[in-house]
């Protein structure tokens, strides 16, 4: 009776997906990845055709009354707004369900 004995060695894979990779993750990516593959959709620092970025420079106490004004506007969906922490987007949600606003949050 022969008895065969298979051994399987299992290849880990690491998968990274981000909308933006500074410098310093790529250069860790690079540094700890056997073969590492880099995907881009678009041009890298540039918004697609489709898509209008506006910037508005308000002071830290202005932030909420500019982005409700710009919202009674009626700008067409989707919208993204971006906050630095889970707090802000906490506050964010709070006033955006007084004022009446549907949204979700990703």
């Amino acid at each position: 009776m022969n008895v065969y004995f298979c051994i399987f060695f299992l290849q880990l894979q690491t998968v990274m997906f981000t909308a933006t990779m500074p410098s310093a993750v790529e250069r860790l990516a690079r540094t700890y990845l056997r073969r590492p593959a880099v995907v881009y959709i678009g041009s890298a620092g540039k918004p697609v055709e489709r898509t209008e970025q506006i910037v508005y420079m308000v002071g830290e106490n202005e932030k909420r009354n500019k982005l409700m004004e710009i919202l009674r506007r009626g700008i067409e969906p989707p919208i993204i707004i971006f906050v630095n922490q889970k707090k802000g987007a906490d506050v964010l949600a709070k006033g955006l369900e007084k004022f009446g606003v549907s949204f979700s949050f990703h």
